[in-house]
């Protein structure tokens, strides 16, 4: 039942550490199970090899034969956002929308809709998609921790019985990649930035992708101030530290506390570096976005 259930919300990373326990225990019990049994599971296998023109070929042709199939239409828009450099695009948005009109408790669809809500800068489209999110799914989860976080950190009400990375640090934060160093504001800025702003410090991949790996939050009156980021602050499950080699670290200061830059804030940001030597960084916040 646990595999099943981490398949459906299309969690394979998970699905398949269950499934290798299981296995482990009765070796029997899955052969002959495989990705050819199932389009999803096929697109999924070539998702994992990378190989998103494949996944999103496989998925159109199932969606022809079974236009209103919500896990369908969810895998679509994820293979689809991974084929244009993890960038929503207008049909990704399109089969999201059309998949929570058959499924409005879809935990995949649910996630993803409020992924894109936030890249667009839309914080109270995304706060509706991940609150929704945190009723359909287990509370404990780390999925449930992740989206309870991006909650917060977008000024939006989250349960405070779901831990986040600050309040209950979890296995990522022990075993997983992570990140330190010291945040300063220059002279020259000072005069710019209030007590109360606040300070997104955060990591994102080199490769130019925007979503944040990690991100974390302070104030002003923090700075100068010491940070890490680990995997347990990640926005979106597999989007963490761990599944980049290259990162830029940075930190911005919001006047208005919007978790998506704005002409106005100021921020710095270091030059690429391997995640493995990403230690003892020194970010100056040093210009203003236009």
């Amino acid at each position: 039942l646990l595999i099943k259930t981490y398949e459906s919300l299309g969690w394979t990373g998970a699905a398949e550490q269950a499934r290798q326990k299981a296995a482990a225990v009765d070796p029997g019990r899955f052969a002959g199970e495989g990705p050819s049994e199932n389009p999803i599971a096929s697109a999924r296998a070539a998702m994992a090899d990378k190989d998103f023109s494949r996944a999103t070929g496989i998925l159109r042709s199932a969606l022809a034969a079974t236009p209103r199939d919500a896990n369908l239409l969810v895998e679509l828009a994820d293979a689809t956002v991974a084929t244009n450099g993890f960038s929503f695009s207008s049909e990704a948005n399109q089969l999201l929308s059309d998949a929570l009109a058959l499924n409005p408790n879809h935990p995949k669809a649910l996630w993803l809709a409020g992924t894109a809500a936030y890249r667009a800068g839309d914080l109270d489209t995304a706060a509706t998609h991940w609150q929704r999110f945190l009723k359909v799914v287990p509370p404990q989860s780390e999925e449930a921790r992740i989206v309870a976080g991006n909650l917060r950190e977008i000024g939006a009400a989250a349960p405070t019985a779901i831990p986040t990375s600050q309040t209950a640090p979890t296995t990522a934060t022990a075993t997983g990649s992570r990140v330190d160093g010291s945040v300063t504001l220059s002279a020259e800025l000072m005069h710019r930035a209030g007590a109360d702003a606040t300070v997104f410090v955060f990591a994102r991949s080199a490769d130019g992708m925007p979503l944040p790996l990690a991100v974390r939050k302070y104030r002003v009156a923090d700075l100068p101030l010491t940070f890490s980021l680990d995997d347990s602050m990640a926005m979106a499950a597999g989007r963490n530290l761990s599944s980049a080699d290259t990162v830029v670290i940075g930190a911005r200061i919001s006047t208005s506390g919007n978790a998506i830059a704005q002409p106005g804030d100021l921020e710095g940001v270091s030059e690429p570096v391997e995640v493995a030597a990403a230690h003892d960084l020194n970010i100056v916040i040093n210009r203003e976005i236009q």
